[in-house]
Formats: structure tokens, sequence, C-alpha cells
């Protein structure tokens, strides 16, 4: 494929060849195609992956080149990736999927080790140097241990969101929830900030895509379902390159993707108003209740491979909902009448490696949601309200 730039005097030209009609198509479809790529360039500038390195020598310290370094884990679509080391024992991973992951150095003449259950996190540089042994047997060494969890090489200022961390901390189960747990950040009615800058000046990105709002820079413009998250990543200060243009914090999600075996996940969480008390007693609401009735969260997920190694899928669907009572509503009758608002998140990921060095990924995400009586509040009645249909 190449595409063509059409100058003034190319329009001229084809207007004196005329198959006006033809011609103007190949230049029109010519041009949304270069746009489309210019801006997958600069959305491909934000970070999505880690970076392992990392120097081997001998046992005096010598550094060893020819070292071949292979990594290995289900978050690869390849088999492995391998790598050798330089003249001065320094090897590189530039662009390594989050996870977990297992490390072979193999040379003639030295024993080979084997770092299993490293930890590669969402735009960190993970650092193992390694020293072999030389011997005159083959033998083989298996270090099980994490890789070190301090990024030594970066100036940023945040903290990564592991999936395990996210699935076992209570928290909200929202984007700015997890946002909320960072260090130097404050929450001013769900309108998250860090180190007294301003909410607009955040950036949300989800797999690298920035998914601010337009109209007010906060998360919204689309909005996805939690469990779908492999990982977060929250920079409060001292932005990398990439990110210099962002004023406040930058918060990055990446998505989960399929795998060589199928997986699936179903979950289902339910609250109700038996599990909460309200301070309305000796007030002129005392009697009705204020707070959630109830409310329900739920996914369904399956992942795995359409071609082993080479195209990979993964689907969610995501529902919550949540009826509640606002105080004083409506303000024209003695009961209070409940609200809700239902929220449906469907989404498909297709990984596809193209050769060992090119992988595309695409991926979309469905927002559907139904709220009735929207701006309930003690000063309004039924009629005041407004339904909310909304679908992304």
């Amino acid at each position: 494929m190449y595409l063509r730039m059409v100058s003034c005097f190319d329009f001229v030209k084809l207007l004196k060849e005329g198959n006006m009609n033809q011609k103007l198509s190949r230049v029109f479809l010519s041009m949304i195609l270069f746009m489309g790529l210019v801006a997958l360039g600069l959305a491909q500038r934000t970070t999505e992956t880690g970076m392992l390195n990392g120097t081997v020598s001998d046992n005096e310290g010598q550094p060893l080149p020819g070292v071949s370094v292979t990594i290995s884990s289900s978050h690869l679509m390849l088999a492995e990736i391998s790598t050798a080391t330089d003249s001065k024992g320094y090897y590189r991973f530039p662009q390594v999927p989050v996870g977990l992951y297992k490390v072979t150095y193999t040379i003639q003449g030295f024993t080979t080790i084997i770092r299993d259950g490293i930890k590669i996190n969402l735009g960190m540089i993970t650092k193992l140097n390694e020293t072999m042994e030389m011997t005159s047997i083959e033998k083989t060494i298996t270090v099980e241990g994490k890789a070190p969890t301090v990024d030594v090489e970066s100036t940023s200022l945040g903290v990564t969101f592991t999936k395990n961390i996210i699935q076992n901390i209570p928290s909200g189960r929202e984007f700015t929830n997890v946002f909320e747990m960072a260090p130097g950040v404050i929450s001013d009615a769900g309108r998250p900030s860090s180190y007294g800058s301003a909410v607009r000046d955040n950036v949300f990105n989800i797999d690298g895509i920035n998914v601010s709002s337009p109209e007010s820079g906060v998360y919204g413009s689309v909005q996805v379902g939690y469990e779908i998250a492999e990982e977060f990543q929250v920079q409060t200060g001292g932005h990398t390159a990439e990110y210099g243009g962002v004023k406040g914090s930058m918060i990055n999600m990446i998505t989960k993707s399929g795998g060589n075996k199928f997986s699936g996940e179903a979950n289902f969480y339910y609250q109700n108003k038996a599990l909460q008390s309200d301070n309305t007693i000796g007030t002129p609401f005392e009697g009705n209740f204020v707070g959630a009735n109830y409310t329900y969260d739920t996914t369904a997920q399956l992942g795995g491979p359409i071609f082993k190694d080479k195209l990979w899928f993964f689907v969610n669907l995501s529902r919550t909902y949540d009826e509640t009572y606002v105080e004083g509503y409506p303000y024209d009758q003695p009961k209070n009448l409940a609200t809700d608002y239902g929220k449906t998140f469907p989404s498909l990921k297709l990984s596809y490696q193209i050769n060992p060095s090119m992988k595309l990924v695409g991926s979309w995400n469905g927002w559907w949601s139904m709220r009735h009586h929207r701006s309930a509040s003690r000063y309004r009645n039924v009629d005041s309200t407004w339904l909310g249909d909304f679908r992304s």
C-alpha cells in the first residue's frame, strides 16, 4: 500500500483529465488512510508495556558477550523471544507486555541460569544482572524469585496497581477509584486531582488511547467494564517524554488479552440496604431511607486462541445497576422515591501476531446506560427530572 499527497496542481490536473469521480475517490481515500496512520502513530506514543534489561558477567566480574537471553510467558503470542548480550555484556527487551516471565541465560562453557516468576510492570524498567560460572559439564540453575520492585532508572513519581492488588483491596469499582488510591491524590465529589493540580489537568488512557472527556477533561467520554483491567499505572509527577504535555496525573489502564489456552471468569457483587444505615433520626426526613436500596455488579468474560501463537480473542460483558433513594426526593410526596441507574459494557479485543517483530491489536468497547429520575434532589418533583438514555 502506498499513500499519495495531493497538491493544488494535482487537483487542477484531475479536473482537466476527466473521470473526476473515480480519481477524486482515490485521492480522498488516500488522504483518509494517511490521516488514520498519523493518528495511530500518535496514539502509540503512550506506554503500554514494560522493559527488561541488564548485564551478564562471569564470576570474575568481566562482561560476557554473546550470551543468549530468552524470555517466555503466557502473555506472549510467540513461544519465546531471544536476544544476545553485546560486547559489554548488556542485553535489552524494549517492549514487553506486562505479566510474569521466565528468563533463561545460556552460553557454551557456562552454567545455564533460569530466572522464573519475573514480573514486568507497566511503564517500568526491570533490571536483571546475572553472574554465570564456568563449568565443564552441562549444568542448570533455576532461581525462583521476584524481580526488583524499584525502577532505579526512572524519575517518574507514581504507582502501579496489578490485577492481584485490584482484586484484593476493598475499593470502589470505577477507573477513578484506582486513581484515588495513589499517594498524593485527593478527591472532591469523585473528581480526583494530585499535588495541587486541577481536575482537568489529568489524562486517562485505556491501552494507550486518551479517553479523557474533550469537553471537561475528566474521565467519562468512554467507559468500560472494571473487570477488563489487567493493570493500572498512575503517574503523578516527573512524567517521561511521551507524557510531557500532561500537567496533572497520567492514568493508564491496560486491558486483558486472550492466550494460547482458553480461560474465563464470572463474578457477581451485590449490596442491599440491610448493609447500610442512615443518620436521619431526629431530622424532618426520619423514616425515609436515604442511600442505596440495592446495587449489583456482574461480569462474564472469555479469552483464548483462534489460532495458537497467531490470533487471540478476548470478550467481556459487564453490567452494573443501582437503585438509590435521594434525600427528600420528590419534595411533593411524603415518601422518598427510588432512582435507578443501569450500565452495560460489552468489550471485544483481538490480537494478531503478524510476524516475530510486529503485532496488531484491535479492540471495541461499548457503553449503554439507562437512568430514570436524573438530577433528582430534595428540590425537585418527578416531572422536573428526566430520563437518561445513552449509547456509545
